[in-house]
């Protein structure tokens, strides 16, 4: 785990954490339900309530 920035990671990551990563959703797949904050109102969403009204984009950004 030296060729990466990972001391930018949180300190009590190991092998396992980033090994888990690729069990995750698949490019295409459906995502698992989850609550949504709005980032604007704070304001709970569910995804599946938010996915029924119409196409959903979210986006994972990074500050880093």
């Amino acid at each position: 785990m030296d060729s990466y920035n990972y001391t930018n990671f949180p300190r009590d990551m190991d092998q396992a954490d980033f090994d888990a990563f690729a069990q995750g959703p698949k490019v295409g797949g459906q995502a698992p339900d989850a609550r949504l904050i709005d980032a604007f109102s704070g304001e709970a969403h569910s995804l599946a309530a938010q996915a029924r009204q119409g196409p959903l984009l979210i986006e994972f950004g990074s500050f880093t």
